[in-house]
């Protein structure tokens, strides 16, 4: 190559590398022409210039940052465009420095432009300061520069963040004056977008917007309802959503395109997030019968809402159905595993992660810690070490040292201390280091007072973190909690080696010397007190606090209780002191020894029995309460959630439901309080109990927790499932009243169809007809289309033939009777009727069954009922019938 050509080539390649900045969309791709640019030469300012514009397309600002403060570029003169760059990367990370940088750019004798303003104006609309966004454009007429529609819109955006709509619609008369034409793609971005960031969109607002731009000659597109549409956020919102409904059918009439895909999809999603599971899904198939593939996004809403409205396992049972089609990405299987979470359902949770590791084959990164999280919610902290363990080598999962520590504390606190430490030292071979994980380890409150896990602690704190004061202290104290003083001071000697730590561990020394000046002051103290004959409660009370040992505690009582023996909260705090050192059996009986007057106080009884039920000494408790009751004691209401909790927990059913009355004639029992009560009854097999909580459940929260009390009512109709299937003619029988209870409960409470159809099925095995037929009719006319009722009914024709015979059967299916059913169940029931006929050779009701099936003209052609005469007429030898047959299937075109 000659030095000419080699000239020419080097003066082309800026050029070469800003054309493909111009082209380049992510950080990565920026990132590699920087390289190549920086391995050549020292880059010039138009390629540096080039660089930052690149790195704020793809929202890198700090990149952008960086490159500005390099000394390269400090070299070249800068200028407009260079400004610009830094300005916009400013405006995303401290408005404050966009703004003194444009001072400056100023100063310098630089002059801004129309894009410097656009910018500048965003971020004020952002910040919320029209006012600004006003002088900024003021300040462009001053300087003989022509503000546009990107400036008024700022204006606007910035009114509307601000929350006065009325100051945005008043822009468009200045636009005017400014001879510019609005278009759809300004009323777009100026006004529902930023309605939307500000959750403030609404119908009066969007008929506004609507009629504003009827008014300026401007028509919608797909992008104004897809926007609207997307600022449904909330089920409150639903009358708005089918108003856009209305207004997006009059559209797609009008537009020359017809319907939009995204409209369509939009819409779908609205109806789910308005809980509208019907209209949603009708959308949904109707989009799906146009042979067009949704959106995973789509299926998302469906899902969503199908949870929330019919519960866990109808999610699950969606995400199979869309299995079948497509394989089903993280996202989708986060949400199910978010709700087992919320739920706390661990045998759903453990479906799901069987399902994930077989479509999958291993469990995808992303989804581990969302596992771990929701096997701590449900309570199974094996299952959440096993996958942090399994798969701590991800970064996903490495990084997340929260998750680590939860883990961890959760092992703590279950005194599981030998397990913690092997965890954690799993964490540090996968890279995993946190001062906290070690101070929860050490902590006082759960620490198991093994000096063996204390030693082995040190020795791996002590190369890690012996100079971190905290944790000096910590191993400290856990060696105190030992009773083992040699080993703290040889600790302390062996870190204090390190002159960094030296002033550490003499902090922590002046620490003790000072606590143990503190209880040499508190022991002078309690010795003036107890020299005192008579004290008074305040004293009396502070003598107890200052007892530092259950001996010590005894004493004080002795000396107290002649004089304070009348004193409700002299006893309560002998009581908690007697819970602090652990004198649980001493606790007890000096509260079965008190007198009359104290044992009637609340005060003195709280202490014992919060002690009692968090150490699951239930037999204990239940002494309590018959004292309580002998001597009628009148509780607090918290009280009684404790005794509540403490006989669900015992699982004694007698016990629980005498409580749980008292509880409800003082306050509203918690929704949580009456799941527990219900789960408490139904794994006794109390059916009676069962339905007693859900009319209760049904009682209190009326309008709220759909979700969960179908969920129960469910489970319920299961556990009825469970009675023996004999036939019940006695109307007051026990069955046919708890049947006729859950029916009740099923319609008050609004039950979905899969809540229905069990109910069906249980009347159906008792062989109540009568209440069969009953409880369908009282089944809303757009539920019983679907074709999940088809089995429950296929299962009534067969019972109600075999015991009441064909005639009613007939009658049982007439369209008087079953009416709003789909055709195709209808199909198939009088294909079940006929076959059951021509079985049992009924020659003249086959053929009426027959008739009245092909009285629907697509059924004419099916095989099916030919075939069935065609077998009853040969069992019969009817050879007229046979050939009669054989020409109508001719006539008919009936291919077999």
């Amino acid at each position: 190559m000659t030095q000419q050509s080699e000239k020419q080539s080097k003066e082309r390649m800026p050029q070469f590398y800003i054309d493909n900045l111009k082209e380049s969309s992510t950080r990565d791709a920026t990132r590699s022409i920087e390289v190549m640019i920086r391995m050549r030469r020292r880059p010039t300012t138009e390629e540096i210039t080039a660089l930052m514009h690149s790195y704020n397309r793809s929202e890198s600002f700090d990149d952008t940052l960086r490159v500005f403060k390099e000394p390269d570029l400090k070299k070249g003169p800068l200028n407009t465009n260079t400004y610009n760059a830094v300005i916009k990367a400013y405006a995303h990370t401290t408005p404050s420095e966009a703004t003194t940088l444009f001072e400056e750019m100023k100063e310098q004798g630089i002059q801004p432009n129309a894009d410097t303003y656009a910018i500048l104006a965003l971020m004020n609309a952002h910040s919320k300061h029209p006012q600004q966004v006003f002088d900024l454009v003021t300040e462009m007429e001053q300087g003989d520069i022509a503000p546009q529609l990107p400036h008024f819109a700022s204006q606007i955006r910035a009114h509307i963040f601000n929350g006065d709509v009325d100051a945005a619609f008043n822009v468009i008369p200045e636009i005017k004056k400014h001879h510019l034409n609005v278009d759809t793609r300004f009323f777009n971005t100026a006004f529902i977008k930023p309605l939307i960031e500000s959750k403030s969109l609404d119908l009066p607002k969007f008929q506004r917007i609507f009629d504003s731009m009827q008014q300026h000659h401007v028509t919608c597109d797909a992008i104004t309802w897809t926007l609207a549409l997307s600022g449904i956020f909330k089920k409150s919102q639903l009358p708005m959503g089918k108003a856009l409904h209305e207004m997006i059918k009059k559209w797609q009439s009008e537009s020359k395109f017809g319907s939009n895909v995204n409209v369509e999809l939009g819409l779908i999603k609205m109806y789910y997030t308005c809980h509208q599971l019907q209209a949603g899904t009708e959308l949904f198939q109707k989009f799906q019968q146009r042979n067009v593939t949704l959106p995973e996004d789509a299926w998302r809403s469906r899902l969503s809402a199908t949870i929330k409205l019919k519960g866990l396992a109808a999610g699950c049972k969606l995400v199979e159905e869309m299995q079948k089609d497509f394989k089903v990405q993280v996202e989708t299987w986060k949400i199910l595993v978010d709700r087992c979470r919320s739920v706390q359902d661990l045998d759903l949770l453990r479906q799901i992660q069987f399902q994930l590791e077989n479509s999958f084959r291993r469990i995808p990164p992303d989804l581990v810690v969302p596992l771990v999280t929701s096997y701590l919610a449900c309570q199974d902290v094996n299952c959440a070490k096993d996958l942090m363990e399994n798969f701590g080598e991800i970064s996903q999962v490495r990084t997340d040292v929260s998750t680590w520590n939860s883990i961890v504390a959760e092992l703590v606190k279950r005194s599981q201390f030998e397990e913690a430490v092997k965890f954690v030292k799993k964490m540090i071979e996968f890279g995993v280091q946190d001062k906290d994980t070690w101070l929860m380890l050490m902590d006082g409150k759960y620490n198991s007072q093994n000096l063996l896990i204390a030693k082995e602690i040190e020795s791996i704190t002590l190369h890690l973190y012996s100079r971190d004061p905290a944790v000096v202290k910590a191993m400290s104290d856990m060696y105190d909690m030992c009773q083992s003083p040699s080993d703290r001071d040889r600790y302390l000697a062996k870190v204090s080696q390190d002159n960094a730590v030296r002033k550490n561990v003499k902090s922590v020394q002046d620490e003790k010397s000072k606590l143990k000046l503190k209880m040499e002051r508190e022991k002078s103290r309690m010795k003036f007190l107890k020299s005192v004959e008579n004290p008074n409660l305040q004293d009396s009370l502070a003598l107890i606090q200052l007892c530092n040992s259950s001996a010590e505690l005894k004493s004080i009582w002795e000396h107290l209780k002649p004089s304070q023996m009348k004193s409700p909260p002299v006893w309560a705090a002998v009581m908690q002191s007697y819970m602090k050192f652990d004198l649980v059996q001493e606790a007890f009986d000096l509260m079965m020894d008190m007198p009359p007057e104290i044992s009637d106080s609340p005060l003195v009884w709280t202490p014992l029995i919060y002690t009692l039920k968090s150490r699951g000494n239930f037999a204990e408790i239940q002494e309590c309460w018959r004292s309580l009751e002998q001597n009628r004691i009148e509780l607090d209401s918290e009280l009684y959630f404790v005794f509540l909790e403490s006989f669900i927990l015992k699982k004694d059913v007698e016990q629980t439901m005498e409580t749980y009355f008292k509880l409800k004639s003082k306050l509203k029992p918690s929704q949580t309080t009456l799941t527990h009560l219900w789960r408490l009854f139904r794994n006794n097999h109390h059916l009676e109990n069962c339905i007693f909580m859900l009319k209760d459940f049904l009682e209190f929260y009326p309008d709220s927790y759909y979700e969960e009390k179908q969920e129960l009512i469910r489970k319920t109709i299961t556990l009825l499932s469970r009675l023996p299937s004999t036939s019940f003619q006695v109307e007051n029988s026990r069955t046919t009243k708890n049947l006729k209870e859950m029916e009740k409960i099923i319609l008050k409470s609004n039950g979905n169809l899969e809540t229905k159809i069990p109910m069906l099925h249980q009347y159906l095995r008792h062989e109540l007809f009568a209440e069969f037929h009953r409880f369908f009719d009282s089944i809303q006319v757009e539920e019983r289309s679907s074709e999940a009722l088809t089995p429950v009914l296929l299962v009534a024709l067969e019972r109600i033939l075999r015991k009441e015979g064909i005639e009613n059967a007939e009658h049982f299916i007439h369209p008087r009777n079953l009416g709003g059913i789909s055709q195709n169940c209808r199909n198939k029931l009088q294909l079940k009727l006929l076959e059951m006929a021509c079985q049992s050779l009924a020659f003249v009701e086959a053929e009426r069954i027959a008739e009245n099936f092909w009285n629907f003209d697509e059924n004419s052609r099916k095989p099916e009922p030919y075939l069935m005469l065609k077998a009853m007429y040969t069992e019969l030898k009817q050879s007229d019938q046979l050939e009669f047959l054989e020409n109508l299937m001719k006539e008919r075109h009936v291919s077999t």
